[in-house]
Parts: structure tokens; C-alpha cells; sequence
């Protein structure tokens, strides 16, 4: 798994790979860029910082620490930087703290729907749920505050109207139980609008 984070809302994206390697990293960054258009159009990544990793930075000359698939996918995006950072330094790289909230996530749905990490792409896929669609309450950020990161996102990079997750269709972490409108439903008749969904 390759995680991202944006670096003014802590919006989550998770690349999920078989491997890990430049040329799984160099898809991962493909699949960034296809969410990033979906939720603002027209916004470019224009930099990746990240702790030292062999799958973005190898030992080499000073400022050419890029493995050769990356330097080839960069020469295709001019304005995208890849900047490795040192591990562990919280000052330098704003993602350490969203991904420890993203592993609390993670082992909190591994915890509820009493899954193992057999289960990990799932459990991490319900965390990236969860944190896209929370509001950030003691944010210094007015619009995190009253928006979720998605909608933040959006707001920040000039969106005017932008995708809103409604609550029919929301999800909830994995094994959790809900409940769906069912249009059938007469509370006059004694039926049900809603019918309760237990986890498969």
C-alpha cells in the first residue's frame, strides 16, 4: 500500500499494490492523479514529499536520487517534484500524524468487524472511508471545521460545487451494521421504511 496525503487538508488517498517497488510507486501516483481529477478537475500534483523509501529514492549523486522508472514518469510531468524527507520527522513531512490516524483507523475496523489483517486492504479501505468523509472539528481551518476533507478539498481548489457524499449511500466501516430506506415501506400499514443490513 502506498499512502498519500494532501498536505493542507490531510485528504487520504490509498494506492493499493501487490508490490512495492518504482514501477508499483509510479502507478500509485497514476491512480493519485486520476482522484485528484476526479474531485478537482484541472489541479495538478505538483509535489510528493515522503520519508526515504526505495520505491522513490535510491543511493546515487546528490539531488538524482530518483529510481529510473520515476525519472521517466516525472520527464512526462514537468511540474511534479518527488522530495524525499527523513523518517520519522513530523517538522519535515506533514504526513507522519495523518498516517498514524489512518493506522488507529485501520486497527479500530480490524477491532469492530473482528477481521484479521489477512483483511488489510479491506480494513484500510473503510479507514480511507472514514477519514475522507470526517469533518476535522478543532482545525484551524474554518473549512475543515464545518466541511469534510473532501468537501474541503474541493473548496480550497476552487470547486463551486462540490460532490457531496449523502448519507443513503454512505458506508460504514467494516461490520457494521445499518439500516437502508426502503421505499416500500407504509408506516400506516404497519411496514417498515427501513430494513436493517447485517454484515456479509
Amino acid at each position: 500500500m502506498f499512502n498519500f496525503f494532501e498536505r493542507r487538508t490531510s485528504t487520504p488517498f490509498i494506492g493499493f499494490s501487490p508490490c512495492k517497488g518504482a514501477a508499483a510507486f509510479v502507478v500509485a501516483i497514476t491512480q493519485l492523479e486520476i482522484f485528484a481529477r476526479h474531485f478537482c478537475p484541472g489541479v495538478d500534483i505538483e509535489d510528493h514529499s515522503g520519508d526515504i523509501d526505495s520505491s522513490w529514492a535510491v543511493n546515487g549523486k546528490p539531488g538524482d536520487t530518483m529510481p529510473a522508472e520515476l525519472r521517466t514518469f516525472c520527464a512526462t510531468r514537468p511540474r511534479l517534484r518527488v522530495v524525499p524527507k527523513p523518517p520519522y520527522s513530523p517538522a519535515l513531512n506533514r504526513a507522519e500524524l495523518p498516517q498514524q490516524r489512518l493506522k488507529v483507523f485501520i486497527l479500530m475496523n480490524s477491532v469492530r468487524a473482528c477481521l484479521s489483517f489477512r483483511c488489510i486492504c479491506e480494513l484500510a479501505r473503510g479507514a480511507w472511508f472514514q477519514l475522507l468523509h470526517q469533518r476535522v472539528p478543532h482545525s484551524r481551518e474554518k473549512v475543515l471545521r464545518e466541511n469534510t476533507r473532501a468537501v474541503a478539498l474541493q473548496l480550497l481548489h476552487g470547486v463551486k460545487d462540490p460532490k457531496r457524499l449523502v448519507a443513503s449511500n454512505m458506508l460504514g466501516f467494516p461490520g457494521q451494521f445499518g439500516f437502508a430506506f426502503a421505499e416500500d415501506g407504509k408506516p400506516g400499514r404497519l411496514q417498515r421504511r427501513t430494513r436493517l443490513l447485517r454484515p456479509s
